[in-house]
């Protein structure tokens, strides 16, 4: 136990000095070409045929339209009054322009810092699809002292107003007594936005968790968030609501008998900043408390960082760390997770 608690001191340690370190890296216009050749610099004037760039090794370059693939301005594009609008891709014809829940058009020779409303031409955006793979090896301590390994997948689907985001996650359990537990989770979000920043949620989920003696659990909630972030490079998410929860249990003599129903608010934030191209940080939490039992809540937490070996596949260090008010019979208040593993992004 002791070991633990310095491993997650050390581990907090590390990862706050490599948010200052990252966090204090100088930004600068990106230019990515075609053949994923990536030049920084700054952003100096473009044309229907060609782009000029101020590299910080090569000086003034031009490079025609067509081997452009991204381009990305440091602090992002000023739209008709918007302020965070980021290049969402270049096509022959034409530079698209997302800023929040928009999506604009542009030529290529308009192109710039700031641009004039009578330039931008209004689009019909396609839906966009975001999401990850996880193969993960974890040591737990907690309910359980011993090893374990998981598969977790998330997906996100979105066009203008609407998002939907799916988490599915399976985890099997080998403790020091041989056993072999199981945990399986599916869970469906439904945003709709009202607001560029605001959205109003709906979710369901299932939970099944034998180290938690959980046989059945049931979540089904309501409520409202809001979107403080969502560029390219981070975002930030804050939500908040009300949820309805049932829970069956393996074990009839529980605290709770063979099953357990109550009301619940719950309150969760979700980060995550990409501070230089191969690196991201994350850090989420979700806090459930039942309006019936003022003891009795529930706290997960996720704080992590991926290492980029390509665009899409990432090496992954986590700790988790969650905490029960009335932990089921049997079961400590807290359990303490550390995860590494290999994913894909896209």
């Amino acid at each position: 136990m002791k070991l633990t608690s310095q491993l997650s001191q050390l581990w907090w340690l590390l990862f706050f000095l490599c948010v200052c370190l990252l966090s204090s890296t100088l930004k600068a216009d990106k230019l990515e070409l075609a053949k994923g050749d990536i030049v920084h610099g700054r952003f100096v004037s473009a044309t229907d045929d060609e782009l000029t760039f101020e590299s910080d090794s090569f000086g003034l370059i031009t490079v025609s339209i067509d081997r452009v693939k991204k381009l990305k301005l440091d602090n992002g594009i000023k739209v008709d009054g918007k302020t965070e609008c980021e290049l969402e891709s270049f096509t022959r014809k034409q530079v698209r322009i997302l800023c929040g829940l928009d999506v604009y058009s542009v030529p290529h020779a308009e192109l710039a810092r700031t641009i004039e409303p009578h330039i931008i031409q209004d689009i019909d955006p396609p839906w966009r699809s975001s999401g990850t793979i996880k193969v993960a090896g974890e040591t737990e301590r907690g309910n359980e002292h011993g090893d374990e390994w998981n598969i977790e997948m998330h997906y996100t689907l979105q066009k203008e107003r609407h998002r939907n985001r799916i988490h599915v996650d399976y985890e099997n359990d080998i403790n020091q007594d041989g056993n072999n537990d199981e945990e399986y989770f599916v869970s469906y979000d439904y945003d709709w936005f009202f607001t560029e920043k605001w959205f109003l949620n709906g979710n369901s989920s299932w939970e099944k968790d034998d180290s938690e003696n959980i046989a059945d659990e049931f979540h089904h909630g309501a409520g409202a968030g809001y979107q403080v972030l969502q560029k390219t490079d981070q975002s930030l998410a804050i939500e908040f609501g009300y949820a309805y929860i049932k829970q069956e249990f393996n074990d009839a003599d529980s605290a709770w008998g063979k099953r357990k129903e109550f009301d619940a608010l719950t309150w969760s934030i979700d980060w995550w900043i990409s501070p230089i191209e191969i690196i991201k940080i994350f850090h989420n939490h979700q806090l459930t408390q039942s309006l019936q039992m003022g003891t009795d809540y529930e706290l997960d937490t996720a704080t992590g960082i991926r290492f980029f070996a390509t665009k899409a596949l990432y090496g992954e260090l986590q700790f988790e760390w969650d905490k029960r008010g009335e932990p089921s019979k049997g079961n400590t208040d807290f359990d303490e997770t550390w995860t590494v593993g290999l994913g894909v992004e896209w």
